[in-house]
């Protein structure tokens, strides 16, 4: 939704197809110059705690945005902050799963996150435009920034290293109870 939102709002502003490719270049160099890296320094931390960093990361980096919006240099390096704290979060989103459920059931549970990334990814773009259009940028990024934030909340009820075994006793009471 932020690629689109800010991709949108670029070529409102500038009309240049060069400005919004410009955006777009600063959105994939950081996959392009660390995703080779990111993996190996994401492992030596907890997933945890960089799956919550990054969601803070990179919701607040939209906070310049909403007020310097029209700020070319302002959106490309927003974008390109965005994009590098999401080279950090994306190794540590999947390896989360298995924390979660049993080994035969590893197959499912990772085709079902593969189909909510891909439909998130679908849903954002739906979305963008129409939040753009009708809300305007600083709504459309204020409610992508309160995503990140929401995301980054709920990042601290994901098991830890030490509460690996409270995280099963929850999730048994709650098999138990159903």
């Amino acid at each position: 939704m932020l690629c689109l939102t800010l991709v949108l709002h670029v070529y409102a502003i500038t009309r240049s197809n060069i400005a919004v490719s410009a955006l777009v270049l600063f959105f994939q160099m950081p996959q392009l110059l660390l995703s080779l890296f990111a993996g190996v320094f994401v492992d030596r931390f907890e997933k945890k705690g960089v799956l919550f960093f990054t969601n803070i990361v990179r919701g607040l980096t939209l906070v310049p945005l909403i007020f310097l919006k029209s700020e070319l240099v302002v959106l490309y390096g927003g974008a390109l902050l965005v994009a590098t704290a999401t080279q950090f979060f994306v190794p540590a989103e999947a390896p989360m799963i298995p924390k979660f459920i049993k080994k035969r059931l590893l197959l499912p549970a990772n085709s079902l996150f593969t189909v909510t990334l891909y439909g998130s990814i679908f849903v954002g773009y739906i979305m963008a435009g129409p939040m753009l259009k009708y809300f305007g940028i600083t709504t459309s990024l204020l409610t992508i920034a309160v995503f990140f934030a929401i995301a980054s909340l709920l990042n601290v009820l994901l098991p830890g290293r030490n509460d690996s075994v409270l995280l099963k006793k929850q999730i048994q009471a709650l098999s138990n109870a159903t």
